[in-house]
């Protein structure tokens, strides 16, 4: 593991860089030391002087013209320097020498200074002799000897400097080399022999190879690389399989993406069911290249009939519409989540025998489905043993999906046309009921009593009577003219504003009541189902005017912001709320104008007090105007 390391590039980098930082922090702490020494030599070459000076002080004033203070503190200074050449202290620069030689010399100095100089001076001080010469000379011999210890000290610390610099421009001239030749070794040369590589593989020849020689990281770097040209190499050699092969998946994919297209658009625009499955059949044989084809759908009882086939002969679909238990391939395939493949040449049934009679070898199943509901299977058939791939098997059954998605919608929308109509017969029988029913209920009282009259020969009678029924037949042709042209509405194709306006010219002309029409606002469209109600909604409204409000004045007001609404207001005679709550069963016109507006979402609202008019209003907001 560690010679391993030891290989790595940034490892050798990293102990260069370690070994090299480590001599150079030694040698500088090394010089720093020598500095430190002949500095501390330095100094105490200049305290040895020093105490000569206070010496030759001392004995100056050892004259008693001098004053005893002088004297005392040149002796005090003296002692203290003496003292001092003792003294070891690490983190001062102005110590003393600490060698053997040196040592005995300062030994031997402060003993001449204690014993010899130092009494001799005190006694020249008190007697007033002079000093003797022999003790002066043997104090100043030992302080000169001392100096001339440190002196040969110092000067071999400043040799020892002069080599060390020496020795450290040599040692960076010579690392300097040694550096650009490892350098040129471990990265320089790598790199160059990658570079040249490169530019050959870049000129066309993927066959170049790149040979490191080391297992650093440029060793891993140069076995990528060859592994990245020899794929490459590869790649360019298989290049033309390979694009055909992409090209014909692409081609595949691009066939059933058209395909689905295709048949999902045919399904969208069939207007039966039966079109539907004749175009699907016919369809899937294109697509498979299938010798027959046929769609089973699950009738009311459960079975699973072919409702449309197409290469099949009639003997099959005989047989086929007999078998309807449930223990059948087609029934069990049915019940089954997954497609199912037919061996026909091993069934047993007659249908199977049929099959192979015929010349067909296999068939496949797939269901018919929307959602997680089955509505029943297509099956494709072949006359040879046929195997279909993966993608075709999933297409088939994407095809299944939109089959069944496209038969239960055009299910839903036949359920919900023939709600519409028995909706609107609804409506017609409630509008009847309220307008020609009751006419005709009036005008059979007035015949029952011209019927009296004419018994009992009373004239003014039979005439009151038929000018009754003429009035009650001019009525009901109105009612019904009226219910004619309303529901004559819904066919034509008119925008909402136009059809709007016709409804009201046609109540001014049955009523003969001036009828006022504002629109306002810009907001959204309403859909055809809303402006069908909303249409009809204020057709019964103006109705509802003729007949029982005896107006002068109609306004009709269209305001469509945020919220649509559309109001109706008159100033006839109103609406009792009491007696319109007692009669509400035999007239059903607030009715269906309640019905007409929840089927939009919408709200209606009457607002009407006994003679002072009447005010219908239908309110659509604007999180229902988008439900439609």
């Amino acid at each position: 593991m560690q010679v391993q390391k030891f290989h790595s590039l940034s490892m050798r980098l990293l102990a260069l860089t370690a070994a090299w930082v480590s001599f150079v922090v030694g040698v500088v702490a090394y010089t720093m030391l020598l500095s430190w020494n002949a500095e501390s030599s330095a100094a105490a070459l200049n305290q040895v002087n020093e105490i000569k000076i206070h010496f030759h002080r001392a004995n100056v004033f050892t004259n008693t013209n001098y004053a005893p203070e002088m004297f005392d503190e040149e002796i005090r200074v003296s002692n203290t320097l003496i003292k001092g050449l003792h003294d070891i202290d690490l983190w001062s620069p102005f110590k003393v020498p600490n060698t053997p030689d040196i040592e005995d010399s300062i030994n031997k100095a402060t003993q001449v200074w204690e014993t010899q100089a130092r009494p001799q001076l005190f006694q020249q001080r008190e007697n007033g002799a002079t000093i003797d010469t022999e003790i002066f000379n043997s104090y100043t011999g030992a302080l000169n000897h001392l100096k001339d210890r440190i002196e040969d000290y110092r000067v071999r610390y400043l040799w020892q400097m002069r080599y060390l610099q020496t020795l450290i421009i040599a040692l960076a001239i010579g690392s300097l080399f040694v550096i650009l030749f490892l350098l040129k070794r471990w990265v320089i040369r790598p790199v160059n022999k990658l570079g040249e590589v490169i530019d050959k593989v870049r000129a066309g020849d993927l066959s170049a190879r790149v040979n490191v020689g080391t297992n650093d990281e440029f060793g891993r770097i140069g076995e990528g690389f060859n592994r990245m040209a020899s794929r490459l190499e590869d790649l360019y050699d298989n290049l033309e399989a390979k694009v055909a092969e992409k090209t014909a998946s692409v081609q595949e994919k691009n066939t059933n993406l058209s395909q689905l297209y295709e048949m999902t658009t045919f399904l969208s625009q069939a207007v039966s069911i039966e079109d539907m499955n004749e175009g699907f059949i016919d369809r899937i044989r294109s697509y498979t290249g299938s010798d027959a084809c046929a769609v089973r759908l699950v009738d009311e009882s459960g079975k699973l009939s072919i409702v449309a086939s197409s290469g099949l002969s009639g003997r099959f679909l005989e047989l086929s519409s007999r078998e309807s238990d449930t223990d059948a391939p087609i029934y069990r395939a049915y019940q089954k989540p997954l497609p199912t493949r037919f061996d026909l040449l091993k069934g047993t049934r007659d249908t199977a025998k049929e099959l192979v009679k015929e010349g067909f070898q296999v068939s496949y199943g797939f269901h018919i489905r929307n959602g997680q509901t089955s509505l029943g299977t297509f099956e494709v058939f072949f006359r040879d043993n046929r195997d279909i791939a993966s993608p075709a098997f999933r297409q088939l059954e994407s095809f299944g999906t939109h089959l069944g998605i496209a038969i239960d919608n055009h299910r839903l929308n036949e359920r919900e046309r023939q709600f519409a109509v028995v909706q609107e017969r609804t409506f017609m029988a409630q509008g009847l009921h309220d307008s020609i029913a009751q006419t005709l209920s009036f005008l059979n009282m007035q015949v029952q009593l011209l019927e009296s009259a004419l018994a009992g020969n009373d004239k003014q009678m039979v005439d009151e009577t038929v000018k009754q029924i003429k009035a009650g037949v001019q009525e009901s042709y109105e009612n019904v003219r009226e219910l004619l042209l309303n529901f004559r509405e819904k066919i034509h194709k008119e925008d909402f504003k136009t059809a709007l306006l016709t409804v009201t010219r046609r109540f001014e002309a049955q009523s003969g009541v001036s009828a006022k029409v504002q629109f306002s606002g810009n907001g959204p469209n309403l859909t055809e189902k809303q402006k069908l109600q909303v249409t009809f909604i204020i057709q019964e409204a103006l109705s509802n005017i003729r007949k029982h409000a005896k107006a002068s004045q109609v306004e009709v007001r269209i305001m469509n912001n945020r919220d649509f609404v559309a109001s109706v207001r008159d100033n006839g005679v109103g609406i009792d709320r009491k007696l319109a709550e007692e009669r509400k069963a035999r007239h059903v016109g607030l009715s269906i104008m309640e019905e007409r507006a929840k089927k939009i979402g919408a709200e209606l609202v009457i607002d009407s007090e006994p003679g002072k008019g009447t005010t219908v209003e239908v309110r659509l907001p604007e999180e229902n105007r988008k439900n439609d």
